[in-house]
């Protein structure tokens, strides 16, 4: 098992799956007695209902379809597609900064929204005019589950859906009661066990016996004798004269370790193939597009946010790009943007941004870690993309305003950016999140409302216009995990407004990172006595841990102000989510896979999983994988800024750790990768020549690590009812270390040894000069 080292809600977005493309519709076959379309695509419009009803936004386009909001009268909207006559009414896709979905245009002769007055009508799309284009939010990350379509029906098309596995009501299997006589128990002499670790196996089942492994199929290969089935074993004798060997135990950690390995090299493998060319492309084309805007805001009150808007772009292109700053960007504009260059290189210390008045920067956050330490293109990707996901427009200040609104307008006059920015923003949303923060999406359809189909130089300029503009974005949500450096004496009801703005990529909402945050300063302790920092043990005591809990008041940790009363609202927010709120993107299904080892059941489970010991190697299992999930997402998942093994007795031929839910979930969250990524375009086809090689391999092992945390979800609910597990089984349980060693080095290409288990990782940080590490240890 791991080693974790010590260390010093809700919204959840349920995004639409916008439908794109013709409609079969005609209009010159009618609607029934609808009245006659007025609206159109990218155009906008406004709800214009006079009996004071809001107008119901639905999830397809009929009145049967699901009820996802309403917008009451006089808002305003875009136009996403249309229409599509169904129930004798037109329907089109609309979108607000906060709700997309399917309204109808009116109903008997009645209409229930009109053209909003005022707009420039478009009769060619956005990409031939020039005119700003409605920027999409990302598509629902939500992936149909279909385990039949996953497994094929080939071998293994027998393993149950893992979505199905439940623990039984009763604990019926064959585990002995607590404490053990070692005298029925086989092979306790060869183990090599002390008398402490004799007697420790004796009273609680099991012993963790120190091995330093740097890889857990080490500990599987140390010594061949501890094979479960022998050399030559002839599987076709009668069970009573079979020669039964020593048994290997399938623990979770092990498995989670393979989920890290896998999902470590498909970011990587990503990053290579898409990421870094999307964001880089889009940054300099986004920089071009402003350096050919310059002439129009000179001279006008636009032209110093204009500036400073090509000074932001500037250094994203200078880490992205750095050998093609000199032809696209003006010199002056260069020789500002390089100051903040070598900040950002140096990442040492916390400094102002020149071209934000009082907003102070953690330079310290661009150090690149995880696995983008040591390469210099990953480096690169690692700087440009945390600057442009961290730096915030704030929306209080109208001239921070104006900056966010000419990014927004460039941007979205380059269709090539638009593209690569939307594809970029969905793959994040389905792998780790949807943002934390206003961005693209959230201020195109207000700014287009608003300001008109134009959005030219000028129109940023009128203060009460913008200020109308400011009103609206003060309405929309603010950030829920605060990732800014605030006075320390801020309070805990002022950080949604000195917080919310405009970022252009945008960091990352996760359970785990809201969680953190609402357990720190200001929420939890007074001025006099701050809890700067909060602790990984929260995560696990907030998902119902109460180990994790006790080892946090052996720490005082409740003696702060508000700290029980928050962690109850955690616990009762984590425990309201469905399965469906976790299984959102990638990031939230692994959260929801540690569950199990937290908090469950305990009729449903053995005597040794009821004590203590088991429960704080639970606990140690769980944070080792979260420390992995951090480190693997440490780019993008917004981090909380403060203010100022071993195992059970085993069976003859192997055993399976009994804790199915783990092992299911598992093979939930590797399925639901593999298809929301073929759902994305990625192929899977090793030897296609379109096809990015390296991560074809990753999704091959990653359908295996799918496949075998299947079977043993499976393995492991038998263990628990007492069923009898099949030859098949056991063999699974004896070619785990084959499975272990073959998914780290299928996938690793350099020379000499993989790096370990053991890794460290910053979690959140306090705004001053101190950071939270969570760091794993290596296999015992």
């Amino acid at each position: 098992m791991w080693r974790p080292l010590r260390g010093a809600l809700l919204l959840a977005l349920i995004g639409l799956l916008l439908l794109t493309g013709p409609h079969p519709y005609a209009l010159a076959q009618g609607c029934g007695n609808a009245p006659a379309p007025r609206l159109t695509v990218s155009g906008q419009g406004q709800v214009t209902f006079s009996n004071g009803q809001p107008l119901n936004v639905r999830d397809a386009p009929t009145i049967n379809g699901d009820r996802v909001g309403s917008l009451p009268e006089g808002t305003a909207f875009a136009v996403l597609e249309g229409p599509v006559c169904a129930d004798s009414i037109y329907w089109w896709l609309i979108q607000t900064a906060d709700l997309a979905g399917w309204a109808a245009e009116g109903q008997a002769g009645a209409y229930f929204v009109e053209p909003l007055a005022g707009q420039i009508p478009s009769t060619q799309p956005a990409a031939q005019t020039g005119a700003p284009a409605l920027i999409p939010p990302a598509a629902s990350s939500l992936i149909a589950w279909d385990w039949a379509a996953f497994i094929g029906s080939g071998y293994g098309s027998d393993i149950p859906d893992p979505a199905t596995i439940t623990p039984p009501p009763v604990y019926a299997g064959d585990m002995p009661a607590l404490p053990v006589d070692l005298s029925a128990v086989r092979f306790v002499e060869d183990a090599g066990l002390n008398e402490a670790q004799r007697a420790l196996l004796a009273q609680n089942g099991f012993v963790v016996v120190p091995g330093g492994f740097a890889q857990f199929d080490d500990a599987y290969q140390e010594d061949e004798v501890w094979s479960s089935v022998p050399p030559g074993f002839n599987w076709e004798l009668p069970t009573d004269q079979q020669d039964i060997g020593h048994a290997f135990f399938v623990t979770t950690d092990a498995m989670l370790h393979s989920l890290h390995y896998v999902f470590d090299n498909l970011l990587t493998d990503l990053e290579r193939g898409l990421f870094i060319g999307q964001v880089r492309d889009m940054a300099i084309a986004v920089t071009q597009t402003l350096h050919a805007q310059a002439p129009a805001y000179a001279g006008t009150p636009l032209e110093e946010p204009n500036r400073a808007a090509q000074v932001y772009m500037a250094v994203a292109v200078g880490l992205l790009a750095p050998d093609q700053v000199a032809g696209i960007v003006d010199p002056a504009i260069a020789a500002e943007a390089q100051p903040i260059l070598d900040l950002i290189l140096s990442g040492s210390e916390q400094a102002p941004i020149p071209f934000l008045p009082g907003y102070i920067e953690d330079f310290s956050q661009y150090r690149p870690r995880g696995h983008y330490e040591g390469d210099a293109t990953l480096e690169a990707y690692f700087r440009g993309m945390n600057w442009l996901s961290r730096i915030t427009f704030r929306a209080n200040d109208a001239r921070e305003t104006q900056i966010a609104l000419i990014l927004l307008r460039a941007l979205s006059i380059t269709p090539a950016a638009v593209e690569d920015w939307s594809a970029l923003h969905d793959m994040l949303s389905f792998l780790i999140g949807p943002s934390d923060d206003l961005g693209p999406a959230e201020y195109s359809p207000l700014a287009l409302a608003t300001f008109g189909a134009d959005l030219g130089p000028t129109t940023f300029a009128d203060g009460t216009t913008l200020a109308a503009f400011q009103a609206q974005i003060e309405a929309l949500p603010g950030p829920r995990i605060n990732g800014l450096i605030l006075p320390p004496d801020t309070q805990a009801e002022d950080v949604a407004t000195l917080t919310r703005g405009f970022r252009l990529m945008g960091q990352r909402f996760t359970f785990d990172g809201y969680v953190l945050g609402q357990l720190m300063y200001p929420y939890v302790g007074t001025r006099e006595n701050p809890r700067l920092l909060p602790s990984a043990l929260d995560v696990a005591a907030a998902s119902g841990s109460q180990v994790a809990y006790n080892l946090l008041a052996a720490q005082g940790v409740p003696a702060f102000a508000n700290y029980d009363s928050q962690l109850d609202l955690m616990r009762q927010t984590l425990a309201g989510l469905e399965p469906a709120d976790w299984m959102e993107n990638i990031y939230g299904g692994w959260l929801w896979t540690l569950q199990p080892l937290w908090h469950r059941d305990p009729a449903s489970y053995p005597p040794l999983m009821q004590t203590e010991a088991w429960q704080r190697r639970d606990l140690q299992a769980g944070l080792g994988s979260y420390t992995q999930l951090k480190h693997d997402t440490v780019l993008y998942v917004k981090q909380p800024t403060g203010f100022g093994g071993g195992g059970p007795p085993l069976a003859s031929f192997g055993y399976v750790e009994p804790n199915p839910l783990v092992f299911a979930r598992i093979a939930m969250v590797a399925a639901t990768t593999y298809r929301g990524l073929e759902a994305r375009g990625v192929s899977t086809d090793r030897f296609s020549q379109d096809t990015n090689q390296a991560l074809a391999g990753t999704m091959v092992v990653l359908h295996d690590v799918a496949f075998e945390a299947g079977r043993f979800a499976e393995m492991a609910r038998r263990e628990l009812a007492g069923e009898a597990l099949s030859e098949d089984d056991y063999y699974a349980i004896e070619v785990f270390k084959d499975f272990l060693y073959v998914t780290v080095y299928s996938l690793y290409t350099g020379e000499g040894r993989p790096d370990p288990v053991a890794l460290v990782t910053d979690i959140a940080n306090d705004g001053i000069s101190q950071a939270l590490q969570q760091a794993v240890g290596n296999v015992d």
